[in-house]
C-alpha cells in the first residue's frame, strides 16, 4: 500500500527534496538522524530524496488545470547528507539501493551522476536486478541514457 511507504518518516525525510535550503540545513545542524529508516521499508532520508512523496498533490493540480511549480532541490543535498554521516550503502528491505532509487525517479543527469558517485551503479537488489533494469522497466530515459554512457 502506497501510504504505508511513508509511515515513520521524519521531518528530514519529508524535507530533503522539497524545502528551502535553510530548513534542510537547520534539521542537519540540529542533529536530525540522517540514517533514520522509516517503518515500512527502512527508507532513509538519502533514498527519500528520489521518492515522489507529493505525487497526489501534483496530480490534483494537473487535473484542475494548474501546473505544479515545485521542483526537486539540487542533488547536492545528497552529498550534504553523506557529509553529515548518511550511509549511502544502506538498502531498503528489498535490497534497493540509492542507485536503484535514482534509476526509478531521477529527473536529471545531475541527479543520476550524484547518486552514482555516492552509490554503486552495479548493485543488485535481492532479486538480482540492477539499477539499469529498474530504469528500463520504468522507462526512465534520463537514467537509462546516463547508465549506458
Amino acid at each position: 500500500m502506497k501510504e504505508d511507504l511513508f509511515v515513520g518518516n521524519t521531518l528530514l525525510h519529508l524535507s530533503v527534496a522539497f524545502t528551502e535550503d535553510s530548513f534542510f540545513e537547520f534539521l542537519i545542524d540540529s542533529g536530525a538522524d540522517v540514517n533514520a529508516g522509516n517503518r515500512f521499508q527502512g527508507l532513509t532520508p538519502l533514498l527519500a530524496y528520489f521518492v515522489p512523496i507529493h505525487d497526489e498533490v501534483d496530480y490534483l493540480l494537473k487535473i484542475c488545470g494548474a501546473v505544479p511549480t515545485r521542483q526537486r532541490a539540487a542533488p547536492d543535498r545528497l552529498v550534504r547528507l553523506v557529509e553529515a554521516g548518511a550511509d549511502p550503502t544502506l538498502n531498503l528491505v528489498d535490497g534497493m539501493t540509492l542507485t536503484h532509487t535514482a534509476a526509478l525517479y531521477a529527473t536529471s543527469s545531475a541527479e543520476m551522476q550524484t547518486a552514482a558517485q555516492l552509490g554503486d551503479i552495479n548493485a543488485l537488489d535481492q532479486d538480482g536486478r540492477s539499477p539499469l533494469a529498474y530504469a528500463l522497466e520504468n522507462e526512465n530515459r534520463i537514467a537509462v541514457d546516463w547508465l549506458l554512457e
